[in-house]
Formats: structure tokens, C-alpha cells, sequence
């Protein structure tokens, strides 16, 4: 897995574009459930095409979705 720098003004959708992954893709990668985390000048992992098939932490989009236990 590579790396990169979060850009001054980038937001989730453009780092996606920038670098061709979806942002869930991001988010999960770096154990992000948030692009709040997204600050400028972050280091971040850029996932590899299959990340998702094999990563062993949660998706962070799936939690979300996930009703609250009472």
C-alpha cells in the first residue's frame, strides 16, 4: 500500500478522484469513519483495488448503517 498527503482544501471526493479509489476505500484504510480526519498535510495509506476483499479491520459505511444497540 502506498501512501500520500492530504492536499490544503481537499475534501473526501477529491482525494478520491485524485487517486481513483472510493472514499469508503479511504476512510476504511485508515481507520477513519470520518473525512473530519482528512486534515492537510495527514499522511494517509491509498488502498490497493481488492482492499476491501481482504481487510481485516470494520467498513466504516457499514457501521454507520448499523442501528444503534439498545
Amino acid at each position: 500500500m502506498k501512501t500520500t498527503i492530504i492536499r490544503e482544501g481537499e475534501t473526501l471526493g477529491m482525494l478520491s478522484a485524485r487517486l481513483g479509489v472510493p472514499g469508503c476505500m479511504i476512510l476504511r484504510a485508515n481507520g477513519l469513519f470520518s473525512e473530519a480526519w482528512l486534515l492537510p498535510g495527514r499522511h494517509i495509506d491509498v488502498p490497493d483495488a481488492d482492499y476491501c476483499a481482504q481487510a481485516q479491520a470494520p467498513c466504516p459505511v457499514q457501521a454507520l448503517l448499523e442501528p444503534a444497540m439498545s
